[in-house]
């Protein structure tokens, strides 16, 4: 019997295609999702969970489960999590956000665990890295 994934669906955001390439599949060996999906920036993210989560009827793809980096052009990781914590409908969302980032800076942890985050994590990600946060 195969182990069933922690989350149906994950959403990664993250500008470096690479790294969501490997993610996906480390993400997937991990059993983490069985459904990953990227975007490339903050504000793609925002218009992603908006459409997937508040406006389709079908909610055929509301992650559970976000992956988020820091540093990217347009909206950084940052800026999405304000956004996010004070947008009227998003925040009500069952979403546990992951920072993932190659930030090992203490302070942008300091300042990533202001918002509601279920963990921060340095890139590369690893299983091990994962079930720290996942246990």
């Amino acid at each position: 019997m195969k182990a069933q994934p922690q989350f149906e669906n994950v959403l990664l955001v993250d500008d470096d295609e690479i790294s969501c390439i490997v993610s996906t599949a480390i993400l997937k060996g991990a059993k983490i999702g069985s459904q990953i999906q990227s975007v490339y920036n903050g504000n793609q993210a925002l218009d992603f969970l908006t459409k997937q989560c508040l406006e389709s009827k079908e909610r055929n793809f509301c992650p559970a489960l976000l992956f988020l980096d820091l540093n990217m052009p347009v909206m950084d990781g940052f800026e999405f999590l304000e956004a996010f914590t004070h947008h009227e409908k998003l925040k009500e969302l069952d979403l546990s956000i992951v920072v993932l980032t190659s930030s090992a800076y203490s302070k942008d942890m300091e300042k990533a665990y202001r918002y509601p985050i279920a963990g921060f994590i340095t890139k590369p990600i690893t299983p091990e890295k994962l079930q720290s946060i996942f246990k």
